[in-house]
């Protein structure tokens, strides 16, 4: 009898020590599921955290790679947002920006701002097509700090797109690095289709990143 006794107690006590095992890895798994998200600023503009290779964010600024959401909605589909941003690149880093987009900063109109020595390669997306429109931005030095004004006017289709070099006081059409209506500059490939917008890095930093209505008015 006491052998089973002891066997009992023994057995009592594995089961015991692996429900608090099983316990323990459940809130693990709770924990890791419900993890809070990483929220960052630059300047007044909040930014989450959506996927993570590396990406610091801080109260000032991101950087690393990785992909972050704007916490605040850009608003309206069919409205004309401007987005000024300010950025570094390492050799062979980029940064995206995307307005319009999804939760996931897809389906928006992206500009996309590639370095390769000091040579900055610009591309614009949008519903599946693309434009490379690089020559506009053969002033810039990549491996410098690069700080652009962006006005997206997704009210129109295609998208009417506007780019000014940072700090461009009154910006006009006839101004502007890149303008999708002008001809030469390159056509704007699309609209966004969403009503968030946000960054994608790859060995970067963003150290400006505001958004307002748009800088240039049509009438």
């Amino acid at each position: 009898m006491n052998i089973f006794k002891n066997f009992s107690a023994v057995a009592l006590v594995a089961v015991i020590s692996s429900l608090a095992f099983m316990n323990s890895c459940t809130k693990a798994s709770e924990s890791a599921n419900n993890k809070p998200i990483k929220e960052g600023k630059i300047g007044a503009t909040s930014f989450l955290l959506i996927s993570d290779s590396g990406l610091s964010l801080t109260d000032t600024w991101i950087q690393g790679s990785g992909s972050a959401l704007a916490k605040d909605p850009i608003g309206e589909i069919k409205s004309d947002k401007n987005i000024e941003i300010s950025f570094n690149l390492d050799e062979g880093g980029s940064v995206t920006l995307s307005a319009f987009g999804s939760k996931k900063n897809e389906s928006g109109v992206a500009f996309s701002f590639l370095r390769k020595d000091k040579v900055l390669t610009v591309i614009v997306e949008a519903a599946g097509k693309n434009s490379n429109i690089s020559k506009n931005f053969m002033a810039f030095d990549a491996s410098n700090e690069v700080s652009l004004i962006v006005d997206v006017h997704n009210g129109e289709s295609p998208a009417h797109l506007l780019v000014w070099k940072g700090g461009t006081e009154n910006p006009t059409e006839t101004n502007a690095l890149f303008n999708s209506k002008k001809a030469g500059d390159g056509e704007s490939p699309g609209n966004g289709t969403g009503t968030f917008w946000g960054l994608n890095l790859s060995n970067a930093a963003v150290k400006t990143a505001s958004i307002a209505e748009a800088k240039f008015d049509h009438e």
